[in-house]
């Protein structure tokens, strides 16, 4: 087994662009799969028909499948079964992401951070004022924090747990400065949100600490927003809650937007914005005529 997850990591790191947490996710997907297979049938041998099994599997409720898939396609064709990646493997039902993020206020936003406790606050603190993904927020490391480079902006510096590994720079306005310095107190390295001992691990151990972060955040999140009447409050939906508010200022561009939210491509970022059809619609097509 092992020198087949070998072959499987070496396909990954020299023909994929994929981030060490979505490579990590992937092995274990895969070797899951081939201990199932080991045990069925005494070694290491499988059927496609086998695969798809375990791909509806792992498949059920509100759990998404894409991730089994992908892995598994990957590993298709790291042995070389192109045809079976390609043409047999059956489609993966899932459930899609919330796309309809009802705008509210940043008195609503404030207050929902003040309720939270740490690390939590601080997590939704940064993501509320830079458009941070969950990862980017909750991994800020002291020494990555300019705050002398402008005389108007924060500077935060992203790269390990940059999606993709894709090195970016948050941005803050200045005036956050004094609630940033209080959550890194007398410190001068290290994670700002995440305990001393993190400081310390490797990606698997990462990865395990992020997603219970994670969970416990959006569970809290989710039991503030029902408490202020909003539906399916979450790490996520904070994104959009920083997209509507930054597309409401004067000056602002969706293609600035998309910069600012590490977008690839300017179709996710239009997703990103509910601050009412027309004043979008109106916005996006001026932009779109100009460019």
């Amino acid at each position: 087994m092992r020198e087949i997850l070998n072959k499987f990591n070496d396909y990954m790191d020299l023909e994929t662009a994929l981030s060490q947490t979505s490579k990590t996710k992937y092995t274990k997907i895969v070797r899951m799969f081939l201990m199932k297979m080991s045990i069925k049938y005494s070694r290491i041998s499988f059927t496609i028909e086998d695969i798809n099994r375990f791909i509806v599997s792992k498949t059920s409720e509100k759990r998404r499948g894409t991730n089994v898939k992908y892995a598994l396609k990957a590993f298709l064709i790291s042995i070389g079964k192109h045809d079976w990646a390609e043409h047999r493997l059956k489609p993966v039902k899932t459930n899609p992401r919330q796309k309809k993020f009802p705008y509210f206020t940043q008195e609503i936003m404030n207050r929902i951070i003040h309720l939270l406790p740490m690390p939590y606050k601080g997590i939704a603190f940064i993501q509320s004022h830079s458009g941070a993904r969950f990862r980017e927020a909750t991994t800020v490391k002291i020494q990555d924090i300019d705050v002398n480079m402008h005389p108007n902006l924060i500077f935060i510096k992203i790269g390990e747990y940059a999606k993709g590994l894709k090195a970016r720079t948050l941005s803050m306005r200045k005036e956050h400065q004094v609630i940033l310095m209080e959550m890194i107190a007398k410190r001068s390295y290290g994670f700002m949100l995440l305990g001393q001992e993190c400081n310390n691990y490797n990606s698997i151990l990462m990865d395990k600490q992020l997603d219970k972060v994670l969970n416990t955040y959006n569970i809290k999140l989710n039991a503030i927003g029902r408490s202020l009447g909003l539906t399916g409050l979450s790490s996520h939906y904070i994104r959009h809650h920083f997209a509507d508010t930054f597309m409401l200022m004067p000056g602002s561009d969706i293609y600035k937007l998309k910069t600012i939210l590490g977008h690839a491509k300017i179709e996710t970022t239009k997703e990103y914005i509910s601050v009412g059809d027309k004043i979008t619609n109106e916005f996006i097509a001026n932009s779109d005529t100009v460019l």
